[in-house]
C-alpha cells in the first residue's frame, strides 16, 4: 500500500464544514491502495469542535502534530473575545460596520500574515513534512486549503523530496492582503504550482476561477471533485414524522446571507395563506449571528421559527433525515452564481426536497436540478413562490414525494466514489513522477 502525506490544518476535534472533505478522503483512501499519513497542528484555533469525528479516523492511521503560534489568541484578547470560545469571524462581524479596533486588526492581517494568519507553521511544517516523508517513505503529498499555508508547506515538501503534490482547494484564496503582498505571494506560489504540483482539485467553479485568477500556471491541472455525503441512500423518499413542514437550514448563517426578498414575499404570503402560515416552520441548526436572528423574529411569528446551536455532525445527520425539506440560502454577492455551498452535495443524500434562495442559472441550481433533488425558489414572483410552497407542502401531507429524485446521479456524490477519483489522480501523479 502506497503512503501519502496529508497536510491539513483542520483535523478532529475541529468541527464544521472545513474538516469534512479531507476527513472523508482520509477515511476511504485505504480502500483504493493508499495509506494516509497526517501532518496537522496540536493547538488549532477552531470556530467549533466536534469530538465525535474521532470515531471516523481509521485506528491504524499515523498522525503527526506540531505546535504553532496562533495569532488569533492575541486577536481575541485585543477584541475582548473569550479566549476559550471558538471564534467565527463571519457570525461575529457578519453585517456590522467595522470598529476602529477591527480595522487595525485587518490592516495587520493584510500586511503581515501572508498567505494567511496560519503562516507561522510554514517553516516548521516543511521541515517536519520532509522528515515524515523520509521516515514513512511517502510517495506523494496532498494539501487542503484554506488555509493556504498548508499548500505552501506541501509545495516545500515536494520541492525538497521530489514527490508529487496534489493541491486540494476548497475555497479561493482570500483577497484581504494588500496588492503588493498579494502579487509577491501569488507570483511565487504560481511558480510552485507550475513546477511541482501534479493536480489542482477544486470543489466549485468559484474556487476554480479564483485559482485561475491568482495562479495562472495551474493550467490544465484542474480536476473537479465536489463535496458529498457519507451515509447510505434511502431506497425511496421517507415521509417526515413532524406535523409541521420543517424547512431546515444547517450551518453558519450571517447577515450578508439574509434572504431579504424571500422574507418580504413570505410575509405577504402568510397573511393571505393560512395553510402555509399554520404549517411552515423555518428551522436553523448551527451558528447564526444575532442580527439575522433579530431580523427573522421581527418578520415572522415565534411559532414559525426554530433556532438550535451547533451540534456534532452525527447528530446533525439524524436531524436532517427527519426534516420535511432542506433550505439553501446563498450570500448576496456578485459571485454567488459560482458558489456551491458544502452543504449542497450532502443535502442530496437525504433525498429530501431542496429549496434554494439563489441567483438564476447558478452552479447550485444545476446540481439540484440534474439530480431531481430540488428547485430554486422564484423570489422575484410572489404567486409562483406561493404555488411552489403549497404544492410541495400538500404533497408531503399526502405522503407523496414532491421530487423526482435521480438515484443514480445522487449516488455519484457519495464520499467513497469521490475519493476513488482522488485515488486515480494520485496513482497517475506517482506513475508520472517515476518517468
Amino acid at each position: 500500500m502506497k503512503k501519502v502525506l496529508v497536510v491539513t490544518y483542520y483535523w478532529p476535534p475541529a468541527g464544521g464544514p472545513g474538516i469534512q472533505r479531507i476527513l472523508k478522503f482520509v477515511k476511504y483512501l485505504r480502500d483504493f491502495g493508499f495509506e494516509p499519513v497526517i501532518l496537522t497542528v496540536k493547538n488549532g484555533d477552531y470556530p467549533v469542535k466536534d469530538g465525535e469525528l474521532f470515531s471516523e479516523i481509521p485506528s491504524v492511521l499515523k498522525i503527526y502534530k506540531m505546535f504553532i503560534p496562533e495569532p488569533y489568541s492575541l486577536y481575541k484578547k485585543f477584541m475582548g473575545i473569550d479566549q476559550k470560545s471558538g471564534f467565527d469571524k463571519g457570525t461575529v462581524f457578519g453585517g456590522r460596520k467595522k470598529s476602529f479596533k477591527h480595522k487595525i486588526v485587518d490592516f495587520i492581517r493584510a500586511n503581515i500574515f501572508v498567505p494567511d494568519a496560519k503562516s507561522f507553521w510554514i517553516p516548521g511544517g516543511i521541515l517536519k513534512g520532509i522528515r515524515i516523508v523520509k521516515k514513512e517513505k511517502c510517495s506523494a503529498v496532498i494539501s487542503t486549503s484554506p488555509p493556504y499555508s498548508a499548500g505552501v508547506i506541501a509545495s516545500g515538501v515536494s520541492f525538497f523530496t521530489g514527490i508529487p503534490w496534489i493541491f486540494d482547494c476548497r475555497d479561493p484564496w482570500g483577497s484581504y492582503q494588500n496588492k503588493k503582498m498579494r502579487i509577491r505571494f501569488a507570483d511565487k506560489f504560481d511558480d510552485f504550482l507550475k513546477n511541482f504540483c501534479s493536480s489542482v482539485c477544486f470543489k466549485q467553479t468559484l474556487a476554480w476561477k479564483g485559482i485561475k485568477k491568482s495562479f495562472p500556471c495551474s493550467g490544465d491541472k484542474d480536476v473537479w471533485i465536489p463535496n458529498g455525503f457519507d451515509f447510505d441512500l434511502p431506497r425511496a423518499y421517507v415521509k417526515p414524522e413532524s406535523n409541521k413542514f420543517d424547512l431546515v437550514y444547517a450551518g453558519s448563517f450571517y447577515t450578508r446571507r439574509y434572504p431579504a426578498r424571500f422574507t418580504e414575499i413570505l410575509k405577504e404570503i402568510i397573511k393571505e395563506n393560512s395553510f402555509i402560515r399554520d404549517n411552515l416552520r423555518l428551522c436553523f441548526i448551527g451558528r447564526i449571528d444575532e442580527e439575522s436572528k433579530a431580523s427573522f423574529r421581527k418578520n415572522f411569528p415565534c411559532d414559525m421559527l426554530s433556532f438550535e446551536s451547533y451540534v456534532p455532525h452525527n447528530i446533525l445527520t439524524e436531524k436532517l433525515k427527519s426534516a420535511s425539506a432542506l433550505w439553501i440560502v446563498m450570500d448576496d454577492l456578485p459571485e454567488a452564481k459560482d458558489i456551491v455551498a458544502g452543504k449542497t452535495c450532502e443535502y442530496l443524500g437525504y433525498m429530501k426536497p431542496i429549496l434554494a434562495c439563489l441567483p438564476e442559472n447558478s452552479e447550485t441550481e444545476k446540481i439540484i436540478a440534474e439530480t431531481g433533488s430540488g428547485v430554486r425558489i422564484p423570489v422575484e414572483n410572489k404567486e409562483e413562490t406561493e404555488r411552489l410552497l403549497t404544492g410541495i407542502m400538500k404533497a408531503l401531507e399526502e405522503g407523496k414525494s414532491p421530487m423526482k429524485f435521480n438515484h443514480e446521479k445522487i449516488s455519484a456524490y457519495h464520499r467513497r466514489f469521490l475519493t476513488e477519483r482522488l485515488a486515480v489522480i494520485l496513482e497517475e501523479a506517482i506513475n508520472e513522477n517515476k518517468k
